[in-house]
């Protein structure tokens, strides 16, 4: 089949699906099935899809139009322009979640520490080694440990930390919830933690609701219990003004800058996304100050 008729006809199931980016996705899953870029698809519309590809193409627009999401179908998805491979148990990076790596960058210094809680993919964590090795060269002594309570998301985070050339010397990956599993200080910690409210799952989109994992998801009642976890025991795992950047959901900005002031740090600020929307905090460790004796 011509390459431009079955495109075409990839358009249109998807289309009739009610796929909101329906020519896009289209595009993607042909370049997947049949290794065709953009530049060559345009050059040589005529040319003929052999037709395992074929099929192969067509079995993927059959998940997509299920609300499959594009990356649960081709295992991949680009963060930070870096490539990350996606499995069933970590959720799917977002461009909004640059938001969070943007503000750890701006404070980000070439000999730091780094821990990520609830690592998944590893896409922050690595992400930001990639880019302090970039920013800093030779001079660039920065560490990371990712923590996750779950195995298959470790694995998916080791898979990309070799895919994208960072050492196990660079990225520690530590089995465990939140802290149980850490040690030493840092000078940065950092987390996408769950935050949707429990009632809201059900009303989520169906590429969210039904392929992401709940565990990455549900924040409990009010969407504020990993914070809260995270608040109560970060300052004691960071140096003296050190910073504690944690991403949020658009309208829980105000409660979690809360939890950062009570848990010892001054004055979090508000990193918003391109749309305007609160998206990230920042916060930095108030320092200790000793007590004085006669």
């Amino acid at each position: 089949m011509r390459a431009e008729d079955l495109y075409r006809e990839g358009i249109e199931s998807l289309k009739k699906a009610g796929i909101r980016e329906y020519r896009l996705d289209a595009f993607y899953l042909m370049e997947y099935a049949a290794g065709i870029d953009r530049g060559h698809y345009f050059a040589h519309p005529d040319e003929e899809i052999p037709e395992p590809e074929s099929a192969a193409f067509r079995e993927y627009i059959r998940r997509r139009c299920l609300r499959i999401p594009l990356q649960r179908i081709t295992g991949v998805q680009e963060f930070m322009g870096y490539p990350f491979h996606v499995e069933a148990d970590t959720l799917i990076p977002r461009q909004d979640t640059e938001c969070l790596v943007e503000a750890v960058l701006s404070v980000m210094g070439p000999a730091d520490r780094i821990l990520d809680l609830g690592t998944g993919s590893g896409c922050i964590i690595i992400s930001l080694l990639r880019q302090a090795a970039e920013r800093f060269g030779s001079s660039c002594m920065v560490h990371g440990v990712g923590t996750d309570l779950s195995c298959e998301a470790l694995k998916t985070a080791a898979l990309n930390r070799s895919g994208n050339g960072i050492s196990e010397e660079r990225l520690e990956l530590l089995s465990g919830s939140f802290f149980e599993c850490v040690t030493g200080r840092f000078h940065i910690i950092v987390s996408n933690p769950p935050y949707i409210r429990s009632g809201d799952i059900a009303g989520l989109d169906d590429e969210v609701r039904f392929h992401e994992p709940l565990l990455a998801l549900d924040g409990g009642t009010d969407g504020l219990d990993c914070y809260r976890i995270i608040t109560a025991d970060a300052a004691s795992y960071l140096y003296d003004g050190g910073y504690l950047c944690l991403e949020t959901g658009c309208d829980q900005a105000p409660d979690v800058a809360r939890l950062m002031r009570d848990g010892g740090f001054s004055d979090p600020v508000v990193i918003r996304d391109l749309t305007g929307l609160d998206r990230a905090l920042i916060g930095r460790k108030m320092e200790e100050i000793p007590c004085l004796t006669d």
